[in-house]
């Protein structure tokens, strides 16, 4: 079986723009929630500014509930620039409890963490058990659990 690389996305760890990639042979990149500082490459961000608005449209807002960790250090930093404080006057709370995002955001991060690393590790037995013959569960439930951190 042969491979070959079709298309690059490049996702960062956070929202700046980063250097684009360089030396791709000709494979397609786009940036995704952090978008190139090269302006003819292709980005798909999220709008931060029209976030903020949706602070002033909604002043009485308590609380935000973000689809992933890397969107709540968003949310963090726009609520910090704001003058809003965590968690005495907005809670944040992020999705999937990355500790590259929560352990390091101010205030730290309160997550739901989906399991994630446990759901990869019981797809990969199931893998190799089907691979061996064997048939694995038809359906295996790994419950999310909340931590509870300073932002909520």
């Amino acid at each position: 079986m042969s491979h070959h690389v079709d298309g690059i996305i490049v996702n960062g760890r956070r929202t700046d723009d980063r250097p684009p990639v360089r030396d791709t042979g000709g494979i397609p990149v786009v940036y995704a929630l952090s978008g190139s500082t090269n302006r003819r490459d292709c980005s798909v961000v999220a709008d931060d500014a029209g976030g903020a608005d949706l602070l002033d449209a909604a002043p009485d807002v308590d609380a935000v509930v973000c689809g992933s960790d890397q969107i709540a250090r968003g949310v963090l930093d726009t609520l910090r620039e704001h003058g809003r404080r965590v968690p005495d006057d907005v809670a944040v709370v992020g999705i999937d409890n990355w500790s590259v995002m929560t352990d390091d955001a101010r205030p730290a991060l309160t997550s739901v963490d989906l399991g994630i690393e446990t759901i990869g590790r019981v797809a990969a037995r199931c893998l190799l058990s089907a691979i061996d013959g064997e048939r694995p569960p038809r359906r295996t439930v790994v419950p999310p659990r909340l931590v509870v951190r300073d932002s909520s």
